[in-house]
């Protein structure tokens, strides 16, 4: 006999999903990018550079590059970049990748978080939908694999959410979660993300389901551990050195608005709009779908995402600097608010969206197998000849542990997306699929090709391979020096040459050196009056960064 059950008392079903294929997948999401290459520009030799200052124990507080100070913000990645590369470098790996292990350990802390705040929020089994919606977004890709502050300030705001969420039940670890992500927020970012977080619990007892007991407790506690821990940085940096202080202060104490003495903002909705697009896909495509259902905002999550974005939005959009890692605070609500819909998503939005992921992704990975053995082996032709034209100082050569790990990777993706019955979990699954495979397949096969066309060691190596040997050897034995006021330069001759290359004012072995090494816009532009460009070079590909190495040919300084 057919009994029938209405829909709102028929049970859930449990989604077909297993935990460890999500963190299988997580795990190989992490490592692509983190190992086995040179630092990149544009970011990546500075922060190296400082870092080694801070590894040497040169200064702490206010770390310096080649007698410029490094005071953008609380030194946080420095020092745990430091900490790791004493520890695991060279013995267990290089001084890169054990940098990079910061990064690794804060994305995983931010979607542990992510994932937490979405189980806690939404119910069960929806953490697993955020941190694969997460993963799926291409804008976390770039950040999420390399050095610096972001992947702590985006942990920061995981973690305040996920601290958030958690207060309704557990009071302590909520107030916890709250204060660590206010410090780590300040000591990554400066004063603007801690501001925004400050706001956002302000604000959010404005609904009266976050106006509870529990969460006022649990802001008492975030503000208990915040409060004496919060200034200690700055403090410390005043009391020991002013100088640097002053420099934070001015010029970066408010992030992206600029310092005290140089307050400045601009108004970039288009820009920020226009970018969200591609960076937070299909996070915000997803998002857009429960706010057109209107279930979720008629939830505490509800509030709290739209509160959120509204305030994001807000923020991002007078900051100045056209830089897409600001998009990150967007990142967590719309991921957010994008697993909330997913069981709700129909039919036909679903095959579209796991249709339209294996269809972009396969091409893509379609296309790099066939770039690779372009690249690498001469054929196709025509892509081998368009490789070496953005490329042409590349050597291709042969490792056979990407091809293993590419190998090995495609086969699994394939068997992902052949399954029946697809609902909105599986496509989103599919999607983050997809996504890795790309990642995996550009930072395996094609790592090689990347650090030589984004790394400065090729560049370096050329420049020693055509000096004379005479020359050499007067640089060598300090009878001749090289100096320049280029930190692009300075960063990558210390780093990868033989040759020393000496800032402006730094100690050298002569008065004044008779070399320089600088950049111009083009070989026709004017050198100064009195130099001889030696030698001139660039990285591959790139025609808007022109090293050249000059000659002092005026009498008084033979």
């Amino acid at each position: 006999m057919l009994t029938y059950i209405p829909p709102h008392l028929q049970k859930p079903t449990r989604p077909d999903e297993r935990p460890w294929v999500l963190l299988f997948l997580v795990f190989v999401w992490l490592w692509p990018g983190i190992i086995n290459h040179d630092p990149w520009r544009p970011n990546e030799p500075l922060l190296y550079a400082a870092l080694q200052s801070v590894a040497r124990g040169e200064s702490l507080l206010a770390p310096t590059v080649f007698d410029e100070l490094f005071v953008r913000h609380a030194p946080v990645f420095l020092w745990l970049g430091s900490i790791f590369k004493n520890l695991f470098s060279p013995q267990w790996m290089d001084g890169y990748t054990a940098a990079r292990l910061v990064t690794t350990l804060f994305m995983a802390l931010a979607l542990a978080c992510a994932g937490g705040a979405g189980r806690e929020l939404l119910g069960k089994y929806h953490g697993r939908s955020v941190v694969l919606i997460l993963i799926g977004c291409p804008g976390i890709m770039i950040f999420g694999h390399m050095m610096g502050s972001t992947p702590i300030l985006f942990a920061a705001m995981c973690a305040f959410i996920y601290g958030i969420a958690l207060a309704r039940r557990k009071v302590m670890a909520g107030g916890l979660l709250m204060g660590l992500g206010w410090l780590f927020a300040f000591a990554s970012g400066n004063f603007p993300p801690l501001i925004f977080l400050l706001l956002m619990a302000v604000l959010l007892p404005f609904s009266p389901a976050w106006r509870t007991r529990r969460y006022l407790l649990a802001g008492i506690i975030a503000l208990a551990l915040t409060l004496p821990l919060l200034p200690l940085w700055p403090y410390a940096l005043w009391q020991s050195h002013p100088a640097a202080f002053q420099v934070w202060w001015q010029q970066y104490a408010f992030g992206e608005f600029g310092g005290a003495g140089s307050l400045q903002w601009d108004f970039s909705l288009a820009y920020v709009l226009k970018n969200l697009i591609w960076y937070a896909l299909p996070a915000w495509l997803l998002a857009a779908w429960s706010i057109y259902k209107r279930d979720i905002l008629r939830k505490p999550a509800g509030f709290l995402c739209t509160l959120w974005l509204a305030l994001a939005m807000l923020m991002i959009t007078l900051q100045g600097n056209a830089d897409n890692d600001r998009l990150l605070w967007l990142l967590p609500p719309l991921a957010l608010l994008g697993a909330a819909g997913l069981d709700t998503l129909r039919r036909g939005a679903t095959a579209f969206l796991n249709w339209f992921g294996i269809m972009t992704f396969g091409m893509m990975a379609l296309g790099i197998w066939i770039m690779f053995f372009a690249v690498n082996y001469g054929f196709p032709h025509a892509l081998a000849t368009l490789s070496a034209r953005f490329n042409p100082h590349f050597t291709p050569h042969w490792n056979y542990f990407p091809m293993l790990l590419a190998l090995a990777f495609t086969p699994l993706w394939l068997w992902a997306i052949t399954r029946k019955n697809i609902r909105g979990r599986q496509a989103v699954t599919n999607w983050a699929a997809g996504m890795t495979l790309v990642w995996t397949l550009m930072l395996s096969l094609f790592l090689p090709w990347l650090d030589s066309l984004k790394s400065y060691r090729p560049l370096v190596m050329r420049m020693q391979t055509v000096l004379p040997e005479e020359l050499k050897s007067a640089f060598a034995d300090g009878s001749e020096c090289i100096d320049s006021t280029r930190i692009n330069a300075l960063t990558a001759w210390n780093e990868y040459g033989s040759i020393r290359v000496y800032p402006p004012y730094a100690a050298k072995p002569q008065t004044h050196c008779n070399y320089r090494i600088t950049t111009i816009e083009s070989a026709h532009e004017t050198i100064p009056r009195g130099w001889q460009i030696l030698w001139s070079g660039s990285r591959g590909g790139s025609s808007k960064e022109l090293f050249v190495l000059m000659k002092n040919t005026n009498e008084k300084n033979e």
